[in-house]
Parts: structure tokens; C-alpha cells; sequence
């Protein structure tokens, strides 16, 4: 008889807790992307004030509601799970830097004028391809 003590598998508990964590994130993250397409449609159009400053920080709601959800997340996961998301975060973190100076050094030199989104996405992404790579090892 093989003891599932020392398993890396999640058992019941832990899938039933990943699972709740994607659902709660799908609704701001779902909201985030409306809200982003709610800005893009009210600045494109050329409405008058206040409605530009209010799509302009509209995505900050469901951007703080994301980081309340992966926060609670973190606090509720046992020592393995907490582990995986904290690693994920921090090459996330590490990509962003790294995107931010390479689209800062060549914003100084003019090569490329790039928006702050290719940073905010690929530290988007490459937390998200950590966090998938690291819970299969």
C-alpha cells in the first residue's frame, strides 16, 4: 500500500481551493478587460470631461479587486502552494524589470516609443507561465 503523504499531486482539498481561487479571478479579470475596452472606446470617440478621467482610472477597480483575490489566495494556501505563487510572483517581477529597463533604454536612444502595457503584459504573462511551469515540477 503506497502512502499519498508525500505526493506533489494536490489532493481534494487543495484542487477544490485552486479552483475557487480561477473563478473568483475570472470575474475582476473579465471586468479589468471590459473596463480597459471602456477607456479605449471613450478616449477614441473624444467625449468631453469628466468621462475621460473616469475610463482612464475605471481599470484600477478590478486591478485592485485582482490583487485582493491573490492575496486572500496566498494567505489561505498551504506551505507548497504559497511557495509556487511567491516564486511566480517573483519572476514575474523580475521580467517586468527587465521590460521596463529594455523599453527605457531604448525610449532614451529613440528608437522605440512603447507604450507601458508591453511591460504590465509581459509581467502579466511570464507570472502566469511561471506559476503553471513551477506547479508541474
Amino acid at each position: 500500500m503506497e502512502s499519498n503523504v508525500d505526493s506533489r499531486r494536490p489532493g481534494p482539498t487543495e484542487r477544490s481551493r485552486t479552483r475557487r481561487y480561477y473563478v473568483s479571478y475570472l470575474v475582476p479579470f473579465v471586468l479589468f478587460v471590459l473596463s480597459l475596452g471602456a477607456h479605449g472606446l471613450v478616449v477614441g470617440l473624444g467625449w468631453s470631461d469628466p468621462w475621460p478621467a473616469v475610463a482612464t482610472l475605471l481599470p484600477i477597480v478590478p486591478a485592485v479587486w485582482l490583487a485582493i483575490v491573490v492575496v486572500v489566495f496566498v494567505a489561505r494556501s498551504d506551505e507548497y502552494q504559497r511557495r509556487v505563487t511567491l516564486q511566480a510572483a517573483g519572476v514575474g517581477f523580475v521580467v517586468m524589470l527587465l521590460a521596463a529597463l529594455t523599453i527605457a533604454l531604448l525610449a532614451a536612444a529613440s528608437v522605440v516609443t512603447v507604450s507601458a502595457w508591453g511591460v504590465f503584459g509581459l509581467g502579466l504573462a511570464s507570472f502566469a507561465v511561471a506559476r503553471v511551469w513551477m506547479r508541474r515540477r
